[in-house]
């Protein structure tokens, strides 16, 4: 009994497919049940077909729901009939896909206008196929904070969800949140890491030094090109704003 490929990692909700093929020996020609150890909780084994015999393939998909938690998981495949009882292993390495604020620095200075991203993904944990996602941005301070929204500056969607994507924002700032709304043009989606949106934020001059912003995001709803859901896991990021001296010059 062999097993291709023998390791897989994917995001959380996604599937994995491995193929099964048996080598005939001996004689021996018979359809033979296909298992699975251990049975892992949140994490669905199929078999297609429940048999295999020799010279055929089968192959086994194994979809890991939003309970699982990151990490990799060991299994054993075993074809067995009467005496007859071959295995071989596999492994799964889930991931959850981050989405997070993140901005080019960690202090800016009050009464100046500076940039805060929403990237989803990274290197070693891509989004595959998004096709639409919302949120909401929320931020402390919201009393000396405040998104940017004029006909110059305003949100608009990052790089990642391609060309001529649906957008749309709805600002809360008594409440210090921001909701974004957005959506690939392609039929399929788009897949890896970057950003997908942009929201300039200011401060009144005088704000308070070392003022401390923490920004989170919540809600998410984000589907494939399917309509399947995509599970997307929430980081926080923090800025410090500074207050900006002001002198009068005096000649």
């Amino acid at each position: 009994l062999s097993i291709s490929p023998s390791t897989q990692s994917i995001a959380v909700g996604r599937q994995a497919s491995y193929q099964l093929a048996l080598t005939p020996s001996g004689g021996f020609n018979r359809d033979v049940p296909l298992t699975i150890q251990p049975q892992t909780a949140g994490i669905a084994a199929t078999f297609v077909p429940a048999d295999i015999s020799p010279q055929q393939e089968a192959t086994l998909t194994l979809l890991p729901d939003s309970s699982v938690v990151p990490g990799t998981s060991a299994f054993e495949v075993i074809a067995s009939v009467d005496t007859f009882r071959q295995s071989v292993d596999c492994t799964l390495e889930v991931f959850a896909v981050p989405i997070f604020p993140i901005s080019d620095e960690t202090e800016y200075l009050s009464d100046s206008v500076f940039q805060i991203d929403v990237q989803l993904g990274d290197a070693n944990r891509p989004v595959t196929n998004l096709r639409s996602v919302e949120l909401w941005l929320n931020y402390t301070q919201k009393d000396v904070l405040a998104p940017v929204i004029s006909d110059a500056q305003r949100p608009a969607a990052g790089a990642l969800l391609g060309a001529n994507p649906s957008f749309q924002f709805t600002s809360q700032p008594e409440n210090g949140r921001l909701k974004l709304v957005a959506e690939s043009a392609l039929v399929d989606g788009v897949s890896g890491f970057g950003t997908i949106a942009h929201i300039p934020f200011t401060s009144p001059l005088e704000t308070p030094d070392n003022t401390t912003v923490l920004f989170t995001i919540d809600s998410v709803v984000a589907v494939d090109s399917d309509g399947q859901p995509l599970y997307l896991s929430p980081q926080n990021h923090a800025i410090t704003l500074r207050e900006k001296i002001s002198f009068d010059v005096l000649i």
